[in-house]
């Protein structure tokens, strides 16, 4: 049985645990961008901060007493300028589903809690950036119907 539960301080060594592979997976993938936590873990003191912060929501999945996997959003209100209307977002910063989990609805279950968020708040949209490596996140996200927008791209020099 799958649950989700709105983290809590309590939840912050978990949530830093369920962080060690998504970690690897950018930093062998990106090792320009990203890179190993010393320990190879999400910083607790990190958690605690976006926890602490009004607009940030972090949602705990489990499967049975076992934490399964996280994610962390953002609501995000822009208001209408002369250019863009009003843009508010529930906006998806990290989402990590350990390995043994996968496959069970436990990522969809994380993306609906983001989506009822969203929608108790009256927002129409959840948004996110996935890296063009990670191929398998691209297809989770396309299958729950996301939409690519638009491509980032660099140039190192």
């Amino acid at each position: 049985m799958i649950t989700i539960a709105t983290a809590t301080a309590g939840d912050a060594d978990s949530i830093s645990a369920l962080s060690v592979e998504a970690q690897s997976l950018h930093a062998e993938a990106l090792p320009q961008m990203f890179k190993p936590t010393p320990d190879a873990t999400q910083p607790v003191d990190r958690i605690l901060e976006i926890l602490a912060e009004p607009d940030n929501r972090i949602f705990l999945a489990s499967v049975d007493t076992d934490p399964a996997g996280y994610l962390y959003c953002q609501v995000i209100r822009r208001e209408e300028s002369w250019a863009t209307y009003e843009r508010n977002q529930v906006y998806i910063h990290q989402m990590a589903v350990h390995s043994r989990h996968r496959e069970k609805g436990v990522g969809t279950a994380l993306v609906n809690a983001a989506a009822e968020l969203a929608s108790e708040l009256g927002i129409g949209r959840l948004g996110l950036d996935v890296y063009a490596f990670n191929s398998e996140a691209i297809s989770f996200y396309k299958n729950r119907g996301f939409q690519i927008v638009r491509h980032v791209m660099w140039l190192e020099t």
